[in-house]
């Protein structure tokens, strides 16, 4: 588990050539990023929890 710079934790699974990279977030129920990079599943995922709280 990796957390942000404020209380609210991420979990972040890599990707490969096979699975892209994921990010979910204990505290958004339902809510899962996944992208083929990591830099563009975290872009996605600050917007998306930048939104949602």
């Amino acid at each position: 588990m990796v957390h942000s710079g404020e209380s609210n934790p991420i979990a972040i699974e890599t990707g490969d050539d096979n699975t892209e990279f994921g990010v979910v977030f204990p505290d958004a129920a339902d809510y899962f990023e996944d992208n083929d990079s990591y830099e563009n599943a975290l872009i996605k995922a600050k917007e998306a929890l930048e939104f949602y709280f």
